[in-house]
Order: structure tokens, then sequence, then C-alpha cells
């Protein structure tokens, strides 16, 4: 399931910062918020000539995904972390 969630997130964001960066790797894990319920933690490791995201796609992100993720079928709430590899 892990891995299924892994390529729809990649290749979500992919899409949304193509021309932008590039997505190095994502990692996605299962975790709880701070009410106890289900989230899915989600780490995305980019490259950009500036180093940083598109300030605009980074906004959507979240929203991209959880649509992406309901589609599938998946409730739980993806919580985003953007590393650029330099760091």
């Amino acid at each position: 399931m892990a891995n299924a969630l892994t390529a729809v997130a990649k290749s979500s964001f992919e899409k949304l910062f193509e021309g932008n960066a590039k997505i190095v790797s994502v990692r996605v894990a299962d975790d709880t918020d701070s009410d106890g319920d289900p989230i899915l933690l989600v780490r995305v490791v980019f490259e950009s000539d500036s180093g940083k995201l598109d300030a605009g796609r980074a906004v959507v992100a979240s929203r991209t995904l959880r649509d992406a993720l309901l589609a599938r079928g998946e409730e739980r709430f993806p919580l985003l972390s953007f590393v650029a590899k330099s760091d």
C-alpha cells in the first residue's frame, strides 16, 4: 500500500512542479495527528536551479495530492514537507 501511495504522490508532484523542480524522491509514512486521527507524512526531496519551489505551486500541493489520494479511496490527510536535495 505504501508503494502505491508513494507512486501517486510522486506522480502528482512531478506534474505539479514540471518546469520548476525535479522530484528526486518521495517518502510516505503512516502517522497520527494531535487528535489521534490517522494521517500520512509525505517527505518530498527536490532539485531546482534556484534551490526553491515555485510558491504558487507549493501552496496547492497539499490539495493536489489530497484529490489524487481521495480518487483512489485514501482518506487520510497528507502532511507535506519539502526538502531541497542540497540540504
